[in-house]
């Protein structure tokens, strides 16, 4: 159900009809005949329809002038063909935040904790203490809360309100919370993702445009993170994005999604119905509609407009001619490696091998490789030439 929204921030819609390159053997095949990545969102509800039609699809895409969508799920046709492409180097692979694994303490020693904690004030270590009891019986959410505590992240101020992340976990121990959220999971899951960003995972629904969003905000501003998960959580489920924009909880949240952590079934949904502008999205269908049009994923444009209003900053949308844009791959490349370099992380559309239009968060560029978060829960890599070879478009940030 789409919300009422605040400013809306500027879109950049390119005006120029999307390369048509498709190959007409794989339009047909079905999807089960090749078993998908892990967490690819291939055999979603949808999966049979999606690769009897993708051809159809993109053609109707070419004919509205708009870029081709990345949603993390295996579809024919594109862009371009990567079978036989270079394969991602898995460079991490941590669990879920979900996860009944535990873990030790990553790199939290007990002297540099006891030093953190006797430094907060007194009224501090009580709310620290109130979040402590909610993780306690996971190891891996005491020490995820441990590792915020040691870094100096539980001083982060969010981008609304001016609470700190500290302020804000220690609200979720009391908030009222809407139907079927558990509280203790809520709290474990805030804080092992806030810890590792790489955590967050989209599961089984073609949100990685989405996904990538909230990692980038879990890595640059987890107070923000924090504040939109809590209020996202309450009965009312209604909050504001940086940019003033109101959204609000999607009532089919909880709709089956292969296994998303709390805060990614209530990130995600919302995320995706902002970032789809005037489009209607269904999370249960996991689709989003326009009129006549139905479509998976985010377009570029609409993923900026996402970052924009998450972020409350300007980013700036490259698309390559790959994807219907000007732009030459390397010049973007270019741009995010740049970009990278000054500490920032920009979130990149890529014609991911073997699967189609999936976005990623570009985290460094260095010895010759590309260094990326996947929404599939885990850190990768690839040579610069194999990346710039598949790269769609990215969102640079200002």
């Amino acid at each position: 159900m789409k919300t009422t929204e605040g400013k809306r921030t500027k879109e950049s819609g390119l005006k120029k009809a999307v390369t048509r390159l498709l190959r007409p053997g794989p339009a047909t095949r079905p999807l089960a005949a090749a078993p998908p990545e892990k967490g690819s969102g291939a055999l979603g509800p949808d999966a049979t329809r999606l690769a009897t039609d993708g051809r159809g699809r993109l053609e109707a895409a070419a004919a509205d002038v708009d870029p081709l969508p990345g949603s993390g799920a295996a579809r024919p046709g594109g862009a371009g063909d990567t079978k036989g492409a270079e394969k991602p180097r898995i460079e991490r692979d941590p669990k879920d935040s979900n996860s009944t694994t535990t873990s030790p303490p990553r790199d939290g020693a007990s002297p540099a904790v006891d030093a953190a904690y006797k430094k907060l004030p007194a009224q501090r270590r009580k709310a620290y203490d109130r979040v402590l009891e909610q993780v306690k019986g996971n190891p891996r959410a005491r020490a995820a809360l441990e590792e915020l505590l040691v870094a100096g992240k539980l001083d982060d101020k969010a981008l609304r309100g001016k609470k700190d992340l500290l302020a804000l976990l220690d609200g979720m121990t009391s908030q009222k919370l809407a139907s079927g959220i558990d509280r203790t999971k809520l709290i474990e899951q805030v804080a092992i993702e806030l810890a590792d960003p790489a955590t967050i995972n989209q599961k089984s629904k073609n949100s990685c445009g989405a996904a990538t969003v909230q990692i980038l905000l879990a890595k640059n501003n987890p107070a923000e993170y924090a504040r939109l998960v809590s209020e996202l959580a309450s009965p009312e489920g209604k909050t504001q994005l940086a940019n003033g924009a109101k959204v609000g909880r999607e009532a089919d949240w909880d709709a089956s999604d292969g296994g998303r952590s709390i805060p990614s079934r209530l990130l995600q949904p919302t995320f995706m119905e902002y970032a789809n502008g005037s489009a209607d999205y269904d999370n249960t269908t996991d689709t989003s509609k326009q009129g006549s049009k139905t479509y998976k994923g985010l377009y570029n444009r609409e993923e900026t407009r996402l970052a924009e209003g998450v972020l409350g900053k300007d980013f700036i949308q490259y698309d390559t001619r790959l994807n219907g844009g000007k732009s030459k791959p390397a010049d973007v490349l270019k741009a995010v490696e740049s970009a990278t370099k000054k500490g920032k992380t920009v979130p990149a559309l890529v014609k991911y091998p073997d699967l189609g239009g999936h976005y990623v968060m570009v985290t460094g560029v260095r010895d010759g490789r590309v260094y990326y978060t996947n929404p599939w829960g885990r850190e990768e890599s690839m040579t610069a030439d194999a990346f710039e070879a598949i790269l769609w478009g990215a969102n640079v940030p200002r």
